[in-house]
């Protein structure tokens, strides 16, 4: 039996709870929100004891479990990460893991020296769906890929009198000292699935990223656009994260002989379906996170410290770190 701790008590947090609840030799120990209602509503909601709540994230450190979850904001990912590495607990973090490639290198070097496990969520990748995008790919199907379009996004204006408002308030998502901005709460999941299509490990593999983008009233990016040409296989990506505007979701992968239309890569329902060459396949699954649940318990039963299949491993992490760093640069410099 695994046991979890939860920190956080957040709409991601929420999932996060269902999902386990659906998986075999997994159990919740303990939760953690520093707001005591949120705490308090979210336990009531999920049906946890009240006993194994706290409204301190540091009353978690002495207790007996296996593995944290932080579903936190992205501001306090580096702390709760440091505390948690240092008292040798394993770690399952919601994305991004870290702000900036400094915040990740000075991390790792906490993470390696206490030998824990340690794993960015990125639930997509753990999903049948990404396995079946690279069986096809490998099959041949649609030739050599040489293009990825992307886009993801969605608006959180308000509406008012028919018209929509600028994004004046300040909340995670616009907040720069939260880590708000499109880049910083999405961007990861296009520059995770490029690189993994790119099939590269290495920074200097990419040729060039070429970006444009808008910094809205409250200081972080709205909307954000980046091409990446890769230099070993020629392979290019085209990719737009948004906060103002929403967006289809649908990735197209571009290959010699066809194309692959995903229409919800990153969260992809129970039924989801994959269109090859204009012809549709539909497949049938278990909820979205259940499958990072099932694999983070994997490994830690295994004694690995990092991802060796399904999902990011750290050089994986480190190099998706690094991009992110040089997108945002661009687009702030630029702005």
């Amino acid at each position: 039996m695994i046991k979890w701790a939860i920190f956080g008590a957040g709409n991601i947090s929420n999932t996060f709870v269902r999902n386990i609840k659906q998986v075999e030799n997994a159990k919740i120990v303990a939760v953690a929100s520093k707001d005591q209602e949120k705490i308090k509503n979210f336990c009531r909601k999920n049906n946890i004891s009240n006993e194994i709540c706290y409204s301190n994230y540091s009353e978690l450190i002495n207790l007996n479990f296996d593995v944290a979850y932080v579903g936190l904001i992205n501001s306090l990912h580096e702390e709760v990460i440091n505390l948690l590495a240092k008292n040798k607990k394993n770690i399952l973090i919601e994305k991004p893991a870290f702000l900036n490639i400094s915040e990740f290198n000075k991390n790792l070097e906490i993470i390696k020296k206490n030998k824990i496990f340690f794993m960015e969520s990125m639930m997509y990748l753990h999903h049948p769906q990404f396995n079946k995008i690279l069986e096809i790919i490998n099959n041949n199907e649609i030739g050599k890929i040489y293009k990825l379009e992307y886009s993801l996004g969605f608006d959180i204006r308000k509406k008012f009198l028919g018209f929509k408002k600028k994004i004046k308030f300040l909340s995670r998502l616009t907040d720069k000292k939260l880590g708000g901005g499109a880049i910083n709460d999405i961007g990861c999941y296009p520059i995770s699935f490029s690189n993994k299509l790119a099939n590269i490990n290495e920074k200097n593999n990419i040729g060039k990223i070429e970006s444009k983008g808008k910094i809205g009233l409250t200081g972080v990016d709205e909307f954000a656009k980046a091409t990446i040409a890769y230099k070993n296989n020629s392979f290019v990506s085209d990719i737009t994260v948004s906060i103002n505007k929403k967006q289809n979701g649908l990735a197209i992968i571009t290959g010699t002989n066809g194309k692959i239309l995903v229409p919800n890569l990153i969260t992809p329902n129970k039924n989801y379906s994959l269109v090859v060459n204009e012809k549709e396949y539909n497949f049938f699954g278990n909820d979205l996170y259940t499958y990072i649940i099932r694999d983070t318990q994997n490994y830690i039963n295994d004694g690995i410290c990092e991802a060796n299949k399904e999902g990011l491993n750290w050089k994986e992490m480190k190099l998706n770190c690094e991009m992110i760093d040089l997108w945002k640069s661009q687009i702030y410099k630029y702005s």
